[in-house]
């Protein structure tokens, strides 16, 4: 009977209507959780029929889906494991690791990314695949994501006073360009803590390029204007058309991982990892390859032109007084 009456709705909300002239089409996506069946508390059958509607939207929108065991559990899973990120972000028990960035030319690291790990006492090492989606869904990645570019530029600083002239790469969420002060609040942060827009990258998904083209090129150009440079993450992974690249100020190129794992064996990849490299020098981009593990490789990449590289075949993300070991040793 709610099959029935969900799909009548569904039916009713589909039909057309018009506003001045124009045909106005809607889709929805239902949710349903059963009295006492799921739950016997008002507010946690709101939030079980929530996890339904989702699970709706997943399967292709207008359509309806009730609340099964399974994702009853996932839910379950999901809400313990945001609270357990809320608690860490709040008591100070996430960290910062960083991954090299090296420059091909000559073997030196010139920067780093930083790298957010969460290693929880219940729930152990939590991927960042894990729970950046549940900051991003739960907002929490608004304060995330500052908390991350702030300690970066601070340790940036930290390592310049050293003597490191290291850059910091740090990532932005799709999420967080929702802010309209984005822009402002980044240079905020990062001048607060006496560290030069010049000294961070700011690195973004190919696939968050997609969600408001106009606004996320608006405040990336913003960024750039005052001195950051602009990395796309994940090059290659995503749908964006080759024209987004001509508009979109942006400085690097970062090859996706997933292309350069079976370089060596796998002529598609090769091929693409090529185009790639060609298509950024084409567009006077500089190019970095992730995940590169053999010094077969890191040959490729250099006989292609590649710039820069990161992997396990210079360091595996490592806290920062072990980056600035790494970093240090290149100088004597």
């Amino acid at each position: 009977v709610l099959g029935r009456i969900a799909q009548k709705l569904l039916d009713a909300i589909a039909q057309s209507f018009e506003i001045e002239e124009h045909d106005i089409y809607v889709t929805s996506s239902i949710g349903i959780a059963v009295y006492p069946d799921d739950s016997d508390d008002p507010e946690e059958l709101l939030k079980h029929a929530d996890v339904a509607m989702y699970r709706s939207k997943e399967l292709g929108r207008n359509t309806y889906q009730f609340l099964d065991a399974n994702l009853a559990e996932h839910r379950l899973h999901q809400h313990t494991l945001e609270t357990a990120l809320r608690t860490a972000y709040k008591d100070g028990a996430l960290r910062l690791h960083y991954q090299p960035v090296v420059r091909i030319e000559d073997g030196k690291i010139i920067g780093a990314e930083a790298l957010l790990r969460w290693n929880d006492a219940e729930h152990g090492n939590v991927p960042p695949k894990v729970f950046i989606p549940l900051a991003e869904e739960s907002g929490l990645i608004h304060a995330l994501g500052e908390w991350v570019l702030k300690s970066a530029a601070e340790q940036c600083v930290a390592w310049r006073r050293a003597g490191l002239a290291l850059s910091v790469s740090v990532n932005l969420s799709a999420r967080q360009f929702y802010r309209d002060d984005l822009a402002q609040r980044i240079r905020a942060i990062v001048k607060s803590v006496g560290c030069e827009p010049s000294w961070i990258a700011l690195e973004v998904t190919e696939t968050s390029l997609l969600h408001d083209l106009d606004a996320i090129r608006r405040v990336l150009q913003q960024l750039r204007d005052e001195g950051f440079t602009v990395a796309i993450d994940d090059f290659g992974t995503g749908y964006s058309s080759l024209t987004h690249l001509k508009h979109f100020p942006i400085d690097t190129l970062k090859i996706d991982i997933s292309f350069i794992a079976d370089l060596e064996t796998d002529p598609g990849d090769a091929a693409i990892t090529a185009a790639i490299i060609g298509l950024a020098r084409g567009l006077g981009l500089k190019v970095c390859a992730e995940g590169v593990g053999t010094r077969e490789q890191l040959e490729f990449l250099a006989r292609h032109g590649c710039d820069f590289f990161q992997g396990f075949w210079a360091s595996e993300p490592v806290p920062a007084d072990l980056l600035a070991d790494l970093a240090h040793k290149q100088l004597r």
